[in-house]
């Protein structure tokens, strides 16, 4: 080969091999500090709970809402704007493995009083300010909010375990145990303006099962909206969050959900249409829960609109000049 060929390959390797070394010398720094960082929280985590037990699939093994925003705090440097599919390999999933237990037995777990349905592509900073709108909002009998429990899939289910949670069949699955435990109050389903848990076949199935509760079960809630603005169904998120999420649930198809196993979809899609009657009849069930919803929102809306409208119309009111007139009749400001 002509001398020039070799020089070129040489002078590609070292350069290669100098953006690797950027690379990880980039890459090092952050990975030193976070494994710090769980050897810190671990032992926080240890002096509180110093040994953690095995907890029986479902409702029995909910986490409470200050173990979720304490999660997050600590760690909301290494997060950032990242998802769950960030924090359950990076972050839980190392700090359960010395036990292979849940997140929530790792932390202590609680008895469910609300089942989460999310999408874990959801950024967790949002998921976590949503669910402390909802326990702020929901919290009933003087309870501290922090200690509203949440059966969520990422803490809750055992990830060294995964076959063993989703079980043989759709009624042995830990969401359907939690879900249809008796203990939960409704379901909370966290979403932004791109409503990506309806294009999942799990939070489909969900859906079908929340529905099903809400008809049986006079003392279930059902379905709750839930932004990181607030909870529409008590008109308190966003105009901007609550129209985005009309505008995507306008033209959403429930029959394109999917699921990273695809038997998965099958059985749930299959289901949908055995006890449901199709994908039509769930549906209409969601768009007339997000039309209550919006209603409530666009009352709550109106009401801070007027009031703010009075505030301003009485101020204007007290500050406008008074005129003095004299005996000739001009007037003198």
């Amino acid at each position: 080969a002509p001398l020039w060929w070799r020089d070129v390959v040489i002078a590609t390797g070292i350069f290669l091999v100098g953006c690797a070394g950027i690379v990880w010398r980039r890459l090092r720094p952050q990975t030193g500090r976070l494994v710090m960082a769980l050897d810190v929280f671990g032992a926080r985590l240890r002096a509180a709970n110093p040994r953690p037990r095995p907890t029986p699939r479902g409702a029995e093994r909910a986490i409470k809402v200050a173990q979720v925003l304490e999660l997050y705090e600590f760690f909301h440097g290494f997060i950032r704007n990242r998802n769950m599919y960030y924090v359950e390999p990076n972050i839980t999933h190392r700090l359960t493995k010395r036990h292979q237990l849940s997140y929530a037995e790792l932390v202590g777990a609680s008895r469910a009083m609300w089942f989460v349905s999310h999408f874990w592509g959801t950024p967790f900073a949002y998921t976590c300010g949503a669910l402390e709108k909802h326990a702020v909002a929901y919290c009933k009998g003087g309870m501290d909010w922090r200690n509203t429990a949440y059966w969520i899939c990422t803490f809750s289910n055992n990830q060294y375990k995964v076959k063993d949670e989703v079980g043989a069949t759709l009624s042995e699955s830990s969401f359907y145990l939690a879900l249809k435990s008796g203990y939960c109050r409704g379901t909370c389903m966290v979403l932004d303006d791109r409503a990506f848990p309806l294009t999942r076949s799990w939070c489909l199935f969900e859906l079908l099962n929340t529905f099903q509760l809400s008809e049986l079960q006079s003392t279930f809630e059902g379905l709750l909206l839930c932004s990181n603005t607030g909870v529409l169904n008590v008109g308190e998120a966003s105009v901007d969050v609550c129209i985005g999420i009309a505008k995507k649930l306008s033209t959403l198809r429930l029959q394109d959900a999917q699921a990273s196993v695809l038997a998965d979809k099958e059985l749930i899609d299959n289901l949908v249409v055995d006890e449901m009657g199709g994908f039509s009849v769930v549906e209409e069930k969601l768009l007339s829960n997000l039309t209550d919803a919006l209603k409530k929102a666009q009352e709550a809306t109106d009401a801070k609109f007027n009031e703010m409208n009075q505030k301003v119309s009485a101020r204007v009111h007290h500050n406008e000049p008074r005129s003095e007139r004299s005996s000739g009749g001009s007037v003198c400001v």
